[in-house]
């Protein structure tokens, strides 16, 4: 009987050490105890922490890689805690891309993400010195710098100096510019997200933007508008809720108008965010700023295509310019 009460007492602490130590291991993994966190995935599979690449429509999954045919796509990372910074190391094959680009979302806000380039074909041909730092990389026709840190102390004052997926901070001003009282209105319908430059000196930021949902996919649809000064730093940021329709069996709501009005600003280029997904249709734009250049983007919808939502499209050629 001893022999069998002993050998129970063994087996009942050996089950509660096995037990801790699955639990600690678990508390471990999940809290994050040691400060770091590693994860790898093929995404080709849900796990805890790494979904799949989405959506399907425009990454199908061919076994054992995507094939991206639309762009953007998204996968997302769950972490139990906050981290100061993170890495990532990711494997692709660019096959006719000109261009790729990773990007993270830069807030809590779904819309707004910061991109980095990962491939460029143009750049990669190029033939001249290159420094990097890892991160970002110089190329100089005739060296005079030694590493990207000593470009960058000076890099803003210099002539003869492009910049790609790279803010050198330059103070651009136009000579000879003056305000105007007049509106400059742009009718053109654009879809979705879009971003653009626009040039103040002696006047208020003036925008006013016609906005419309049309409401094709389920969910909400926000706008979220985001301004940065000459100097890159966000001023000025507003979300646009829903317009309360969040099937897509809901017609397209009624026009509704947002106004922006910043006084006291200094002299510059400032930039505009317009952050939304594709429900959202920017009807106008009226502004008293004489200056707009859009950046990366510009989907214009003025087609048949969108006659169940809006009759009043104008089927006409839009001119667009161009460097």
């Amino acid at each position: 009987m001893k022999k069998i009460t002993k050998f129970r007492i063994l087996f009942n602490l050996g089950g509660i050490c096995l037990i801790l130590f699955i639990f600690g291991n678990l508390i471990k993994k999940d809290f994050i105890l040691d400060g770091k966190l590693s994860l790898e995935s093929n995404l080709e599979e849900k796990t805890p922490m790494l979904s799949i690449v989405y959506p399907e429509h425009r990454a199908i999954n061919q076994g054992n890689y995507y094939q991206i045919i639309s762009e953007p796509v998204y996968f997302t990372v769950r972490s139990p805690i906050n981290f100061e910074k993170a890495e990532v190391e990711i494997e692709f094959d660019p096959g006719d891309q000109e261009t790729i680009y990773l990007g993270y979302a830069e807030d809590e806000e779904e819309w707004s993400y910061k991109t980095h380039t990962l491939h460029n074909k143009s750049l990669n041909n190029i033939d001249w010195d290159q420094k990097t730092d890892g991160l970002n990389t110089l190329w100089q026709k005739d060296t005079q710098f030694e590493s990207v840190a000593d470009f960058i102390k000076v890099g803003n004052s210099l002539d003869g100096v492009g910049a790609y997926d790279f803010e050198l901070k330059e103070n651009f001003i136009l000579n000879n510019y003056s305000p105007q009282t007049k509106d400059n209105i742009i009718e053109n319908c654009l879809r979705g997200e879009h971003q653009f430059y626009t040039y103040l000196k002696d006047e208020a930021l003036d925008f006013n933007f016609k906005i419309q949902d049309i409401n094709r996919t389920e969910g909400e649809d926000y706008l979220i508008i985001k301004i940065y000064n000459p100097q890159g730093k966000k001023i000025y940021s507003r979300l646009i809720s829903d317009d309360g329709y969040n099937s897509n069996l809901d017609p397209a709501s009624d026009p509704r108008y947002i106004s922006i009005y910043l006084d006291n600003l200094d002299e510059g280029v400032y930039k505009i965010e317009l952050s939304a997904n594709d429900d959202i249709f920017i009807r106008e734009i009226k502004t008293k700023q004489q200056k707009i250049a859009f950046i990366d983007r510009l989907y214009l919808c003025d087609n048949p295509e969108y006659v169940d939502g809006f009759i009043d499209l104008k089927y006409q050629p839009t001119t667009v310019q161009t460097s």
